[in-house]
């Protein structure tokens, strides 16, 4: 029991001898309480606990003192209040244990127990068990194994069929957050600051299986004035929020002049194209895969990651020079650009319901009618809008390993870039919007996948030319970057100074080499792998293994550089 003022009050009652009723009743009127409570505990209305100070505990009877605990059964319980309490019999204060209350939550809130699991026109039949229960690891004995042992006692039947076990939100040093402590967040704070749907995807992000989550706290001032708890941690979603608003309003309903949706034959698109709708597809498979097994973190990552990298990043980028044109490829562009989003839409509108809602209304204006063979009317509203069906006609392996391969040699020429005009910088020299050339070494297979491709590749990567070359022969004074079996090279003799590049290069080398050995050095101590933490030692051993391949690659870049 517990003394609180709200909860199950606990239905017992006992006959208290110094109270002004029972003080002032005389024989004749204990002997007909006496009677009137002996025969509900005879018909069994009332149960019965005597006082174990009793000389016979065991015995049903009541004694004449009139001593022990009696408990009505549920429903007689008003009837037996009103008989007994104007005698003297007085209720116990206490309220029942809260996790007791709590247990009977999944049945007592669908009618039990006047309603019964085979009455099929009750809620208990048609909601009982229910489908998933979510909490933390902590209450698992307390709440969790209680609900199932009172729902198999009271209704003959478990309460729900899945259990899923959340981490706990803890502050930057592993504190569990506190009001007292002043070491936690409160949500609406968060929306106030964040936005609602940022704060929806964080902690769908978050929400890894039972690895706890450390959250860093930092005040912040809000517009009105008011100092609050926040977290940098709700950043990427307030970042992802924008990033999907803004390429929706700012690049695909402003890309839509002339749109007309037409029937189209996906195997006919451009590859860009069927990529992108397979890459949907892919993504839409895994998202229902990580939900059915309650793992929201893994969908959330995987919507991210096709959000942000293959349909903001790379697609959008694709078909920048399409839109600026006319004809059929902008009219397919255009199509498949609003097709996907409506795809995106539906999958976010879960995690992120606020900021989907309100990019539906405005793609139904933009586009009312949209699809790819089958043209259609998008739904009023995204809430009551249906789940998109995996598509495996659109799925493509093929197209999607081919993309990745292209992909490969536009990021290794964008970074060679990069580094030219890092050193173009330093030396003072102007920057280079693209190179002036780049030879890739590869199989036949790919050198004939990325000649077929090549306007696609080098403006992308930001190149004027590339060169493929099958017989692995490569250029002089060239920086150089590896994918899979493939390397790219840029010669950059007239480019920048290669000796400073090599000078550069080598201290960084140098420097590598002797972080290399310091950190070796600390594996190669007994004491050190014995007594650090676990996760300590993991780390250093993810250190040596990075050194290295930075170690190797900038021997690589040195080599070609000579």
């Amino acid at each position: 029991s517990r003394q609180l003022w709200w909860g199950h009050r606990i239905p017992v009652w006992r006959f208290n001898e110094e109270s002004e009723t029972a003080g002032s009743a005389d024989s004749q009127e204990r002997a007909k309480i006496r009677s009137l409570v002996q025969d509900y505990i005879d018909r069994g209305i009332v149960s019965y606990q005597p006082d174990p100070q009793e000389n016979d505990s065991s015995s049903s009877q009541i004694p004449l003192s009139l001593s022990g605990c009696f408990c009505p059964a549920w429903k007689q319980e008003e009837e037996f209040k009103y008989l007994v309490e104007g005698y003297g019999f007085e209720q116990d204060p206490d309220v029942l244990d809260t996790w007791f209350s709590s247990a009977l939550w999944p049945h007592s809130t669908l009618g039990w127990p006047d309603a019964a699991l085979d009455d099929k026109k009750s809620l208990l039949s048609a909601y009982y068990p229910t489908s998933v229960l979510s909490t933390a690891r902590e209450i698992i004995t307390l709440w969790v194994a209680r609900m199932v042992m009172t729902g198999l006692y009271n209704v003959g039947e478990i309460p729900f069929r899945d259990v899923v076990i959340h981490p706990v939100i803890q502050d930057g040093n592993g504190k569990k957050m506190s009001k007292s402590l002043g070491n936690g967040v409160d949500p609406v704070d968060i929306i106030d600051f964040y936005g609602a749907d940022a704060l929806r995807f964080t902690l769908a992000d978050l929400a890894t299986e039972t690895q706890d989550i450390r959250m860093p706290v930092k005040k912040a001032k809000l517009p009105d004035g008011r100092e609050v708890n926040v977290s940098p941690k709700f950043e990427q979603g307030r970042n992802f929020c924008n990033k999907l608003w803004q390429a929706s309003t700012g690049y695909v309903f402003a890309s839509l002049e002339g749109y007309d949706p037409k029937p189209l034959d996906p195997k006919t698109l451009r590859l860009e194209d069927r990529w992108i709708l397979s890459k949907s597809q892919t993504c839409l498979s895994a998202v229902n895969k990580s939900l059915d097994a309650y793992r929201f973190s893994e969908a959330m990552k995987t919507l991210y990651s096709f959000m942000w990298d293959d349909y903001c990043s790379d697609y959008i980028e694709m078909t920048k020079a399409r839109l600026q044109g006319t004809g059929d490829e902008k009219a397919a562009a255009q199509q498949v650009l609003i097709h996907v989003l409506d795809t995106i839409l539906r999958m976010l509108h879960p995690f992120i319901p606020f900021v989907t809602e309100s990019l539906w209304k405005q793609l139904n204006e933009a586009a009312p009618k949209r699809g790819l063979a089958k043209i259609i009317e998008g739904e009023p509203a995204l809430i009551v809008a249906a789940w998109p069906d995996v598509d495996t006609t659109l799925q493509d392996e093929s197209v999607e390993n081919e993309m990745q391969m292209l992909q490969g040699v536009i990021k290794c020429v964008r970074e060679i870039r990069g580094n030219v005009n890092e050193y173009r910088s330093k030396a003072k020299e102007p920057t280079l919007r693209t190179l002036p050339g780049a030879v890739l070494l590869a199989d036949d297979m790919s050198a004939a996948l990325v000649r077929r491709y090549a306007d696609f590749v080098t403006r992308l990567a930001g190149c004027d030319a590339i060169e493929v070359r099958t017989d692995g022969a490569k250029p002089e004074g060239a920086m150089s970057n590896v994918i899979g079996a493939l390397q790219v090279c840029v010669p950059v003799a007239d480019l920048l100074d290669l000796e400073d590049v090599r000078k550069t290069q080598s201290a960084k080398l140098d420097d590598l080499r002797k972080q290399l050995a310091s950190t070796e050095k600390r594996m190669s101590n007994k004491a050190y792998v014995q007594n650090a933490p676990p996760e300590i030692v993991e780390e250093t051993l993810a250190r040596i293994a990075e050194l290295k391949s930075q170690i190797a690659a900038l021997e690589s870049h040195l080599n070609d550089t000579h």
